[in-house]
């Protein structure tokens, strides 16, 4: 900095000191505000409050080395909405190009929806000059920040200049955590938006996504629910008439007929049956005969039982696989294992 002839610096009201990553930085001297690089641009707060976008201009710039950033932050004018907001993106053509404030604290991150920005930690903490809209917050790299000077109930009664630009965005006051002073206030999208709410229609409705994903997801499970309801009705229909069709009223004729048959009588679902058989397993086959196979089985009980599964289709064979039953159910005998018939 000994060649002071050669500052970047042009603008009254500005000086220069050594940066804290190396060479130097230009900033407004307190009680002004503005872009120390620009002639006459480190205004008074009564000049810098007429410098004031409340849409930036297109094609603005919104990263500076890796750092991104968006309105109402910007780099260069028609893309700031307040001289406090804006920003030098230092070293643009090297390798390593950083982002710097006013007072010169390198930003390594900006949150438009948090309204935080984190910079470097400076070796100097005198060299912070906490501006209107910023306030630091006891953790030194964190800095809280308002888009404008007033408070919430201020802005809207006035509607005059209201940042909160975007349909579903809503005002949030902003306090410094040490002093809770009133620093100003940001905007942030309503809850089920996302963007940016300085952007005019920047709040993207996120609601109709979540919304739509739920319809999806209540459709998918009623229709589940209903298929399963479907699939039993059709599994009753169709016992019901296997049940006729296997002479199934036939044999309850049979077996009321006889009380000593209908009080020994003891009926099991196929379920039953399949788990006691194994699901029918080979293993357990015992014998075969012109009417069916021979399982054992084993009930829930702990019983052994006999269980013979028909394999008639004739209509014949079925009325006399109903009376082999009628009569099986009429035998006691008692060193012989109980039937169970599917």
């Amino acid at each position: 900095m000994e060649d002071r002839a050669n500052y970047a610096r042009v603008s009254n009201h500005s000086e220069c000191r050594d940066s804290q990553i190396g060479g130097y930085v230009c900033y407004c001297r307190e009680g002004f505000d503005g872009n120390p690089y620009v002639v006459n641009s480190c205004a008074g707060e009564a000049e810098a409050s007429v410098y004031d976008f409340v849409q930036p201009k297109a094609n603005c710039a919104t990263s500076c080395g890796n750092v991104s950033f968006a309105f109402p932050f910007g780099t260069e004018v028609g893309c700031f909405a307040n001289l406090q907001l804006y920003l030098t993106c230092s070293n643009p053509r090297s390798s390593a190009p950083f982002l710097q404030m006013s007072d010169g604290s390198v930003v390594t991150s900006i949150s438009i929806d948090e309204g935080i920005l984190n910079v470097l930690k400076p070796s100097d903490p005198s060299h912070f000059v906490e501006t209107p809209l910023y306030a630091f917050s006891e953790e030194w790299g964190v800095v809280k920040w308002a888009v404008d000077s007033t408070t919430c109930k201020n802005a809207t009664a006035i509607k005059k200049g209201y940042r909160c630009f975007s349909n579903n965005s809503d005002c949030v006051d902003v306090r410094d955590d040490k002093t809770y002073r009133e620093v100003g206030y940001r905007c942030k999208c309503s809850r089920g938006f996302q963007g940016n709410p300085y952007l005019k229609d920047g709040c993207t409705g996120v609601s109709i996504g979540l919304s739509s994903g739920g319809t999806i997801l209540f459709v998918a499970a009623i229709f589940v629910v209903l298929t399963r309801k479907w699939k039993r009705s059709v599994q009753k229909r169709l016992r019901k008439r296997f049940f006729r069709k296997n002479k199934g009223i036939l044999l309850e004729q049979l077996i009321s007929s006889d009380q000593n048959a209908s009080d020994g009588m003891e009926i099991f679902s196929l379920e039953e049956l399949e788990k006691a058989t194994n699901n029918f397993d080979h293993a357990r086959v015992v014998g075969r005969g012109g009417y069916g196979t021979v399982y054992k089985g084993i009930l829930t009980d702990q019983r052994v039982v006999a269980i013979k599964r028909s394999m008639l289709e004739a209509s014949t064979d079925i009325e006399q696989f109903i009376n082999e039953v009628s009569i099986l159910l009429q035998i006691n005998h008692s060193r012989e294992a109980p039937w169970v018939l599917p």
